[in-house]
């Protein structure tokens, strides 16, 4: 298809020969006044080509004009009427070649104004339309994230609910009682992890996923996932074989502990959920220090079960939240559909990637690769005592805490905790009420206070700041402990920028209460 520009170039050169015909016929016929048939190539031109064409058009028509109104035999000879012709001639063309070149402009401008108008009309109905659709996808989705969360939260709900109910009608049967807490407990963990993984999921799709970078020994990392993964295959009978490469002996990560770990703990409790007792899974790191970067080192994660397998229609859909597998074995599970998701985005964030080989009743198998980020800074709380190590009794029995509550129950809880270890309760309704008592105490009366951040009259943030503005020797040095239900990691932030030492998220474990407070306190 020729170009505009060669288009215009042809009605160029052919506006020359037209207007040399038209005034061959002018001659020819005798005509009076050659602007009769010069005005036709003129007007056509301009229509065509715009002003160039036109003026070639007139320039002939001059020419002609000069030799028609000329004494004969005398072509350059013109006495003062002929001069007033030409001159009439010469600007009559020449007002037709502005006229008809200026209207071409004018209509060439509102022809693309036109078209702009419509282009700009056609984008803007194209993202109403996508707006649209995705106000629709995003309704839909948040009804379909409702439903599923109703159902996942009322399923555990049920269970709670209906144990308390028989567990109460068994109080002189101290065994079915032992049974039922065991189901409540494992149903309120179940029901902890679906708000953690919802809030997750949440911040997520906000984009408000943070990563707050710490070292991590390598090897730490492996005992913990162990740690608490070991427990889980013991209850099913199933072989847990983890190995690391030797040059991973030595490394120190920077990473946020709290995801990476989050990444496998999905990982290896789906395993631990989908294969039959007496299985096996291998969790296997391999690594190759020679593609090793200055800091990066490139690592892959393997974790692999002889479990149930998934079918090929969920591996397609797997990363999407709150699919499911639909298998019979798989429909015996609980689970929120949120882990895959969450392990994906984590993954993506970090740079990595995610595989999966699965198989129905031939297991499963998920590879990472991720390339660590390496650093020579130790943990700062590498050499730290373990749970396990710690003989708390001994630790906290007799030492004195404030602990700053609103809600009589979760008082009565945390009190209860910390009496069975021997320590000494003193209590606060709100933050003011904790700065009055730790005002009017002796120096050095408190070994720790446990603050609640969201209270009335003064919220636990202000009152850390207040004690730690007094003016007496322990103000600074007292360990101060949030607990709150605040869970997100600019509720942390906030914590430590208040003044406090650590930040406990609600529900808090009795062993996670007793190793903070006899880290803070030894």
């Amino acid at each position: 298809m020729p170009s505009v520009s060669s288009i215009r170039m042809r009605y160029r050169l052919l506006s020359i020969p037209v207007t040399f015909l038209a005034v061959a016929l002018a001659h020819f016929l005798k005509t009076p006044n050659p602007m009769m048939i010069l005005i036709i190539p003129v007007v056509f031109f301009c229509y065509s080509d715009g002003y160039i064409g036109g003026a070639l058009s007139g320039a002939v028509a001059i020419l002609y004009s000069l030799y028609f109104f000329s004494n004969p035999g005398q072509l350059f000879t013109y006495n003062e009427l002929n001069v007033q012709k030409v001159m009439t001639i010469v600007a009559a063309v020449a007002a037709i070649v502005i006229l008809v070149g200026r209207l071409k402009q004018r209509d060439a401008a509102a022809i693309e104004a036109r078209e702009a108008h419509v282009r700009e009309m056609t984008r803007v109905n194209m993202e109403l339309d996508k707006a649209v659709n995705e106000a629709r996808n995003a309704s839909k989705a948040k009804s379909m994230f409702l439903s599923s969360v109703s159902h996942d939260i009322r399923t555990p709900m049920n269970v709670i609910l209906g144990m308390t109910t028989l567990a109460q009608d068994e109080v002189g049967n101290p065994e079915a009682v032992a049974d039922y807490l065991a189901k409540i407990n494992s149903s309120a963990n179940f029901l902890l992890g679906l708000i953690n993984d919802v809030l997750d999921m949440s911040k997520i799709e906000s984009g408000k996923l943070e990563f707050r970078l710490e070292s991590y020994a390598f090897r730490t990392f492996l005992n913990d996932i162990e740690v608490m993964c070991k427990p889980l295959c013991e209850q099913k009978h199933i072989n847990l074989i983890i190995e690391s490469h030797p040059d991973m002996n030595d490394v120190v990560m920077m990473v946020d502990k709290v995801r990476f770990k989050q990444v496998f703990l999905n990982l290896l409790s789906n395993a631990v959920k989908f294969t039959p007792e007496y299985g096996e899974i291998y969790f296997l790191t391999v690594t190759d220090k020679g593609k090793c970067g200055e800091d990066l080192l490139p690592c892959s994660f393997t974790v692999r079960d002889t479990g149930v397998g998934m079918s090929p229609a969920f591996q397609e859909k797997m990363f999407e939240t709150f699919t499911q597998e639909s298998s019979r074995y798989a429909r015996k599970v609980q689970g929120t559909g949120l882990g895959l998701p969450i392990v994906k985005n984590i993954i993506d964030s970090m740079g990595g990637n995610i595989s999966v080989q699965s198989a129905e009743g031939e297991g499963t198998t998920f590879t990472i690769e991720l390339n660590l980020l390496m650093t020579q800074i130790l943990p700062e709380d590498e050499g730290e005592a373990t749970v396990s190590d710690l003989d708390f009794e001994e630790i906290l029995g007799g030492k004195n805490v404030l602990v700053a509550e609103d809600n009589p129950l979760n008082m009565k809880v945390t009190s209860t905790f910390l009496k069975k270890k021997g320590v000494v309760v003193s209590c606060a309704e709100n933050g003011l009420e904790a700065v009055k008592e730790f005002e009017d105490s002796p120096e050095g009366f408190f070994s720790a206070i446990l603050m609640d951040v969201q209270m009335p009259d003064m919220d636990g943030l202000e009152a850390a700041r207040r004690i730690r503005a007094l003016t007496r020797g322990d103000a600074r040095s007292v360990p101060i402990v949030a607990m709150t239900a605040n869970a997100f990691g600019e509720d942390v932030e906030r914590s430590i920028q208040s003044g406090m030492n650590k930040h406990l998220t609600k529900p808090t474990t009795p062993a996670a209460l007793y190793s903070t407070l006899a880290h803070l306190i030894t």
